[in-house]
C-alpha cells in the first residue's frame, strides 16, 4: 500500500508477477530507426550532433504494482 514498482520494456513476464507489475514500454522500432538514421550520418561524413536529445514515444502501462495516493498522506 505504501510503495509503488514500475519497471521497464514492458517484458512479457511483467503481467505474471504477483502483483502484475507496471511498466514503461518503449516503442523499439522507433529506437532503431533513430539509431540507424544516426549510424548513416557518420557513416556518410554528415554532421551529427552527439550531445542532441533523442526523444522516442513510450506508454506507461499500469497494472497492481502502482499504489493510488491518497492525498492525505502529503497535507499531514
Amino acid at each position: 500500500e505504501d510503495i509503488s514498482v514500475i519497471g521497464i520494456d514492458d517484458i512479457s513476464l511483467a503481467k505474471s508477477f504477483e502483483p502484475s507489475l507496471s511498466s514503461i514500454r518503449t516503442n523499439h522500432n522507433e529506437v532503431c530507426k533513430r539509431s540507424v538514421e544516426i549510424l548513416l550520418k557518420k557513416i556518410n561524413n554528415q554532421y551529427y550532433n552527439p550531445l542532441e536529445d533523442t526523444i522516442v514515444s513510450t506508454d506507461l502501462i499500469i497494472r497492481d504494482s502502482i499504489s493510488s495516493v491518497s492525498e492525505s498522506k502529503f497535507l499531514k
